[in-house]
């Protein structure tokens, strides 16, 4: 790694080999008023620069290259870049090998070129993770690029706790041309969403969720969300142990309240293996396509009322 600003020629030059598990530069606060970008390669490890506070104001991102003509990666400031640099590559290490069919060569010539990741994530349109290491699917420095995004499968992870995650200060859409959302076997799963308003999450495009071995889970959907799936074809939630409800009530809304959830397009809905699963909420359902329901081994769920849904 190098570090490059102008009166700091004394400390231009690291030791890569020495920086290959190290997790930060250094503790200390640290003045660097004419730095402007920052060279750094293979540093796999490297979470942030400094824990101590930095002044950078004139920082303009990193290099993560050696072709100066490549683009720079910039996020908010310094540390906050070397997060998103370090995030980058753990989530890249989760693609699975079946999205690169379009472009082999992506897969091997990853490092440095940011501009060809960036182009690569906006043009996506199915993506499948496996055995990621990080405790969210998709970092917030992902999810911007993945505008184009239909399909999104998750799957055999001990570290995810949460698929979509967005900073406190961050402000954006998740992909809302989503179609389908597979999430399988993922123990540590809390939560699809998270540190985010409700206002900007919608999926107004997905047809199919399903859910299976996500043991942590309690609540699949906040109600605010449920509401926007007007194209859901088909829900299905298999061994999810500690799931308690489908969709949570929003904060601050009588217990007593039943809302109302019209699904126009539902056609299947698959329940199985839900031992803690006592209703869906407290509310009216409508899914006049509905032609296909399965509920098995879900021993306290409260069945709904004919009267809520179109009979079968």
């Amino acid at each position: 790694m190098r570090f490059l600003a102008t009166s700091y020629d004394d400390i231009s030059t690291f030791n890569r080999d020495i920086l290959q598990s190290e997790t930060y530069v250094c503790n200390e606060t640290l003045h660097l008023s004419s730095l402007i970008t920052l060279l750094i390669r293979k540093c796999p490890s490297m979470k942030i620069f400094s824990n101590g506070n930095i002044d950078a104001e004139s920082f303009m991102g990193i290099q993560v290259s050696l072709d100066r003509a490549e683009k720079l990666l910039f996020h908010q400031d310094l540390n906050t870049t070397v997060k998103l640099m370090f995030e980058r590559g753990e989530f890249l290490g989760a693609v699975d090998e079946e999205c690169f069919c379009d472009n082999l060569q992506l897969q091997s010539y990853w490092h440095g070129k940011v501009g060809l990741q960036n182009k690569w994530l906006c043009n996506l349109v199915t993506l499948k993770l496996r055995y990621c290491t990080l405790p969210y699917a998709i970092p917030s420095g992902i999810l911007p690029y993945l505008n184009n995004l239909r399909e999104l499968e998750v799957v055999s992870s001990k570290k995810v706790d949460v698929i979509f995650y967005m900073n406190h200060t961050d402000t954006m859409e998740v992909p809302s041309q989503l179609k389908i959302l597979t999430l399988k076997w993922l123990s540590e799963l809390t939560h699809i969403w998270k540190n985010n308003s409700q206002e900007v999450l919608s999926f107004p495009n997905l047809q199919e969720i399903v859910v299976i071995g996500c043991e942590k889970l309690k609540t699949l959907l906040p109600a605010s969300l449920a509401k926007t799936l007007e194209k859901l074809e088909k829900l299905e939630i298999e061994s999810c142990y500690e799931l308690q409800e489908i969709f949570s009530k929003e904060v601050g809304t009588s217990a007593n309240v039943a809302e109302k959830f019209v699904f126009p397009s539902l056609k299947k809905l698959d329940l199985c293996d839900l031992p803690h699963l006592t209703y869906f909420h407290t509310f009216t359902l409508q899914s006049p396509s509905l032609n296909e329901l399965s509920v098995l081994d879900c021993h306290q769920l409260e069945l709904f009322q004919s009267a809520h849904h179109t009979p079968l």
